[in-house]
């Protein structure tokens, strides 16, 4: 692939977590983990252990942005095709979070059950 690609892809998805973080819904807030807290909720609580996510890897700010594509696509009133490309954003916030994850990171059965979730759904949704 090249840097251009590249570079392209990596840019769409940042903005596609921007545009998600924006108009996230009070609903959606309440679902999210504690350890999504710092990062959706409150910023002041950065570094607080149970607020937020510390010590398992350089990509772990995309976990919570998965988890918030991973919560729209498990609503069954919403139609097919969005429950799909919202599953289908969960799974590559997710790969991408997993791949920046330390072997040791108290979440990664969270991550791995998210991405597990999304894939089922991605499947599923018809």
């Amino acid at each position: 692939m090249s840097r251009t690609i590249l570079t392209l892809l990596l840019g769409a998805a940042c903005l596609t977590n921007v545009a998600a973080q924006e108009h996230i819904t009070a609903a959606e807030r309440a679902q999210l983990p504690k350890y999504c807290y710092a990062q959706f909720v409150d910023e002041k609580l950065r570094g607080h252990p149970e607020y937020s996510i510390n010590g398992c890897g350089v990509s772990m700010n995309h976990f919570c942005y998965g988890l918030i594509y991973l919560i729209r696509a498990q609503k069954a009133t919403d139609r097919a095709a969005y429950r799909r490309a919202n599953a289908a954003h969960a799974i590559t916030d997710i790969k991408y979070t997993l791949r920046g994850m330390t072997d040791d990171c108290r979440l990664r059965a969270d991550a791995e059950a998210a991405l597990n979730r999304a894939t089922s759904i991605l499947k599923l949704a018809k």
